[in-house]
């Protein structure tokens, strides 16, 4: 792997490498950060489809500014290379989430709820298991609130687990916190959380879908201008024939 495969950022707490590896029709997220302790500790984490698969911790030593800095280079290589190598992946936990997601596209919610909380089990306080618990706490009508607080503390948790590039993963969880919120009455509520899952990709279609369920069109690309201008209403037919393109 050479050095322009990695995507380096520096802040005043801590250094961060990321790469985002594609294999086998999967695409995995590693994220190798340097945490602020004593003795400081570099750790790499892999993602799958979202999911939280492996974390690999060093701890270091005293050292110069450069040694640091190597140690973190090297275990960041040295994961991302074990992935390439063995295609790592922890087939059950995303077993259990692209099992969850086909239950809830068949109406079968209870065994969807029954699977969510098997897999909160196996992986407990994982973001993805609790966003599906609120979720489905909200489509049983078992405790939509309960279900909403649960889908804003799975974001919280992706924050922590995933310090940089979660927005890579913000869709997803903006799109079951609207659907809890539509669920608990909260309309304004679910129109401004899928709004913020669209602000992460533009072209996410089952949250684009959602929002025109409500009756809401997608913002014009000039927000001060009317939707009627020709500004907006060319730039939009241009940005519609783009994603044709590219998704040809």
């Amino acid at each position: 792997m050479s050095e322009k495969d990695i995507i380096r950022i520096k802040t005043k707490k801590h250094s961060e490498y990321s790469t985002k590896l594609s294999q086998d029709d999967k695409t995995y997220y590693i994220v190798t950060e340097l945490l602020d302790q004593d003795p400081p500790v570099v750790r790499s984490t892999v993602y799958l489809d979202g999911a939280h698969v492996e974390t690999d911790r060093i701890t270091i030593g005293s050292g110069s500014k450069e040694d640091i800095d190597r140690i973190i280079t090297d275990h960041h290589r040295s994961t991302v290379e074990k992935v390439r190598k063995r295609g790592l992946t922890s087939k059950k936990r995303v077993k259990y989430f692209r099992d969850i997601k086909r239950l809830i596209k068949q109406g079968k919610t209870n065994e969807a709820m029954d699977l969510t909380m098997k897999a909160l089990e196996d992986f407990p306080d994982d973001p993805y298991g609790l966003s599906y618990q609120g979720l489905l706490l909200a489509e049983t009508g078992e405790d939509p609130q309960k279900g909403v607080e649960l889908c804003r503390d799975a974001i919280e948790k992706l924050e922590k687990s995933v310090p940089f590039g979660s927005d890579f993963f913000y869709p997803f969880f903006y799109l079951n916190l609207g659907r809890a919120h539509l669920l608990n009455g909260q309309k304004k509520e679910a129109i401004e959380s899928l709004r913020t899952g669209l602000s992460y990709d533009n072209d996410n279609r089952e949250i684009i879908s959602e929002l025109r369920r409500l009756g809401v069109r997608r913002r014009p690309f000039f927000p001060f201008l009317p939707r009627s201008n020709p500004l907006n209403k060319y730039m939009g037919l241009f940005l519609s024939r783009l994603r044709q393109r590219n998704a040809s």
